[in-house]
């Protein structure tokens, strides 16, 4: 059936509040400087292009030097 069980929904629950925590953890850690964007958006389970929405959304995202873009450009493309 298309119903869920009691069981299901707190197993989707959990999992949403694990990766609502591990985002919260790793914007605070791009935020504060301690990884890469591209670390940051590994630690957080998100591809780098979203990791960056979620940047902007946090207000968090500032502006890219040319040769920090590329770093990270070169990163992504090594996942």
């Amino acid at each position: 059936g298309a119903g869920k069980t009691r069981s299901e929904i707190l197993r989707d629950v959990v999992r949403r509040g694990v990766a609502a925590e591990r985002l919260e953890r790793a914007l605070e850690a791009y935020r504060h400087r301690q990884v890469s964007l591209g670390r940051a958006s590994e630690l957080a389970g998100l591809p780098v292009t979203v990791f960056i929405d979620e940047l902007r959304r946090a207000g968090i995202l500032r502006d890219y030097h040319a040769e920090e873009l590329r770093r990270d450009l070169e990163w992504a493309g090594q996942a």
